[in-house]
């Protein structure tokens, strides 16, 4: 009797070999560096123009606030550190707003002293809308104020446009005052 042959045997796995070329990837690692790679430029190319923008407005600004300081002038007649000394209802001009002349001094009706009937006329000469608010302080010969009012234009005086002034005092003005003075904020 004759034995049938043996089976062959199962294939053995290649042993280890450190020289050998390691075996071909799928690619899946190169996929995920691009990936990587476009998320990170995509990242910078974001952060650069947040800062670019941060950088052009803040130029915008600091240019505007040297523009302004430029054009502020401590001795502008009518200014707050040069107030005009006018009469009770004449008129006159601050920063290129006329003043009506006519404008009284009353009592509103809690008591206490307001100016009526004061309109400005926006003849600036740059052509520019103004929003006005005005002090009113008046003085006693002796350079004591004994009352003050406030007035503004509660909104913008366009070029050309005439607007009526809406003033408040919160003080009922002694008399005796001999003057006026006016500035403007």
């Amino acid at each position: 009797m004759t034995q049938p042959p043996y089976p062959e045997p199962p294939p053995q796995p290649h042993p280890h070999q450190p020289w050998a070329a390691p075996p071909p990837s799928s690619g899946s690692g190169r996929t995920i560096a691009l990936a990587v790679g476009g998320v990170a430029i995509v990242v910078l190319l974001l952060c650069a123009g947040v800062i670019t923008a941060l950088v052009v407005i803040g130029r915008d600004i600091g240019e505007n606030i040297s523009d302004a300081l430029a054009d502020w002038d401590p001795e502008r007649p009518g200014g707050r550190d040069n107030p005009l000394t006018v009469g009770e209802g004449e008129g006159f001009e601050i920063d290129g707003i006329e003043y009506q002349p006519g404008w009284r001094l009353e009592l509103n009706p809690r008591d206490q002293h307001t100016i009526t009937g004061l309109e400005g006329h926006n003849d600036r000469e740059d052509g520019a809308s103004e929003y006005v608010f005005l002090d009113f302080a008046f003085v006693t010969a002796a350079g004591v104020e004994v009352g003050e009012v406030t007035c503004s234009s509660g909104a913008t005086i366009n070029h050309g446009a005439t607007k009526l002034l809406r003033c408040s005092g919160y003080d009922r003005i002694a008399p005796g005052h001999d003057r006026i003075r006016v500035s403007a904020r």
